[in-house]
């Protein structure tokens, strides 16, 4: 047996003596189960835990209530009532005492408590990606090369839209739309060439320009925005007179 067994035991055995000097009479019972538990000459704690189950009910007058209440009172303190089929082997003969019953069970059960904290941090620990790749540089520059021409091939060749789609976020529908909009390509042709409904085109437009009015996008994409021409669709910007728009939106 290892030695933390061995330890623990030690401890226990302690704190089981400690308790086993307690009086009965010290304890939060009813009257009733009190007198129940006198009468069968059962006056200490450690006699207490000696008894099964049937031997309690053996008793004149105590009742299942009263067992539940003896079994809860001992459960709050860590014991248990002795078990008969532990107990008593083949020949009727006692196999392991009161107090081993109760040292392995608190045993155990710190034994589950500790096992089950074990499987839970492993458990968080498998959600953690074991290999977290960082880019080199030349891998950083790949990828913005691969994003400018995905860029250039959204905004249909048009740097001011490219420049929009990068720092405004935008989908590819919505690059797509802008730069359709941008050569007055109506909301019908837009729908047809990406599969959607006209309307469904006119809000993936309505997207696109709110993300646009957000006002730190808006006065940082502002010459863009007026190169494109939608400063009459974003609003809040003076670089178009009296919100009149330029280029191809106009």
């Amino acid at each position: 047996m290892s030695d933390y067994y061995n330890d623990y035991i030690a401890g226990v055995k302690d704190r089981l003596i400690q308790l086993g000097d307690i009086k009965i009479s010290d304890l939060r019972l009813t009257v009733r189960t009190l007198n129940c538990l006198k009468n069968m000459d059962i006056i200490m704690l450690s006699q207490l835990t000696q008894r099964t189950e049937s031997e309690l009910l053996a008793g004149r007058h105590l009742g299942r209530k009263s067992l539940f209440e003896i079994k809860d009172l001992l459960r709050d303190i860590g014991l248990t009532l002795a078990s008969a089929s532990i107990r008593e082997g083949s020949q009727g003969q006692p196999v392991m005492s009161p107090f081993e019953i109760n040292v392995r069970i608190q045993y155990l059960l710190q034994e589950k408590a500790r096992i089950d904290s074990e499987i839970a941090r492993l458990q968080e620990l498998a959600k953690v990606p074991t290999h977290i790749h960082v880019q080199t540089a030349e891998e950083e520059a790949e990828q913005e090369q691969k994003d400018a021409r995905e860029r250039e091939r959204l905004s249909g060749g048009n740097p001011h839209l490219a420049k929009i789609i990068q720092l405004a976020g935008l989908t590819e529908r919505e690059a797509i739309v802008l730069r359709e909009r941008a050569t007055k390509t109506t909301f019908k042709a837009i729908g047809e060439m990406l599969g959607l409904s006209l309307h469904r085109a006119r809000d993936i437009e309505g997207q696109a320009l709110r993300k646009l009015r957000h006002p730190t996008r808006r006065m940082r994409l502002q010459d863009e925005i007026h190169a494109v021409g939608l400063c009459g669709k974003v609003g809040g910007l003076d670089c178009c007179p009296q919100g009149k728009t330029s280029g191809p939106y106009a």
